[in-house]
């Protein structure tokens, strides 16, 4: 997924970037910036795809595993 296809999803879902980032015990502004990725964070990656319910694979692409 691309940064504007997980906001959508997050819009949709009403699951809201602050919630994450409290559970992470990190700020908003880091689960931002791995949405839009302006910075790299498996484990924020992992808890976005998880909150959509979607694979980390297919959120974060970048994650897959190479052969």
């Amino acid at each position: 997924m691309n940064p504007k296809e997980l906001k959508i999803k997050l819009i949709e879902s009403d699951i809201k970037a602050t919630t994450i980032a409290a559970d992470l015990g990190v700020s908003k502004q880091s689960v931002w910036q791995v949405i839009n990725r302006q910075s790299k964070s498996r484990r924020i990656a992992a808890a976005i795809a998880n909150a959509l319910g979607v694979s980390l694979e297919s959120a974060f692409p970048e994650y897959a595993k190479q052969p």
